[in-house]
C-alpha cells in the first residue's frame, strides 16, 4: 500500500525510528528501499516487524524471533 505521505514506526528491539512509504507483504519500503522486515517465530508464524539491523541479528544468532514454545504452550484451557 502506497501512502499519501511517510509513515513512521519503532523497531520494537532497538528503538531505532523507521521511516516508510509503502507496505508489502511484511516488508516496509522507503524510496524503494527496504527499510523493515517482519520476522518469523520459531515454526515460521510472521512475529513482528524490526529494523533490517535487528533482522539479521536475529536470524544469524538464533534463526528466528522470540522463544521455543510447543502446542501445549498456546492451551490456555489446561492452565
Amino acid at each position: 500500500m502506497k501512502y499519501d505521505e511517510a509513515q513512521e514506526m519503532q523497531c520494537p528491539i532497538c528503538g531505532k525510528t523507521i521511516r516508510y512509504e509503502e507496505s508489502l507483504r511484511g516488508n516496509l519500503y522507503y524510496d524503494d528501499d527496504c527499510v523493515a522486515v517482519m520476522t518469523k517465530d520459531c515454526h515460521g508464524i510472521p512475529f513482528r516487524t524490526v529494523c533490517l539491523d535487528c533482522f539479521v541479528q536475529i536470524q544469524t544468532t538464533k534463526g528466528f524471533d522470540g522463544e521455543v514454545y510447543t502446542e501445549l504452550d498456546e492451551n490456555i484451557e489446561l492452565d
